[in-house]
């Protein structure tokens, strides 16, 4: 699926929907995003992921949900990873990157 510029890759399998969004594949900005990952899990539905060095938003719901729960599941999914992709164009990562302590952003 397409919107708002994004692909939006929904698999069905065992019963579940499963939403899938492509973030970046520039190992760089990986300890970036992952210092967001704990505070939008308390805002959050969707889940930053990571293989192969490429970071993906996930989000799944029961395949049987009613109408309106999927409708949410994917309004709620664009919203999240229209978050994410606005923490991208704003990155600025420096050379050294370095995660020293646990840190919870919003």
């Amino acid at each position: 699926m397409r919107a708002d510029g994004m692909e939006i890759v929904a698999e069905e399998s065992s019963g579940r929907i499963r939403l899938v969004f492509r973030l970046t594949d520039d190992k760089a900005l990986l300890p970036r995003l992952a210092s967001f990952a704990a505070g939008r899990m308390l805002h959050e539905d969707a889940v930053l992921a990571c293989q192969k060095n490429q970071a993906f938003l996930w989000q799944e719901a029961p395949a049987d949900a009613d109408e309106r729960t999927l409708v949410r599941l994917f309004e709620t999914f664009a919203d999240s990873c229209d978050w994410w992709r606005t923490r991208l164009a704003e990155h600025v990562v420096s050379d050294a990157v370095e995660i020293t302590e646990a840190v919870i952003r919003p």
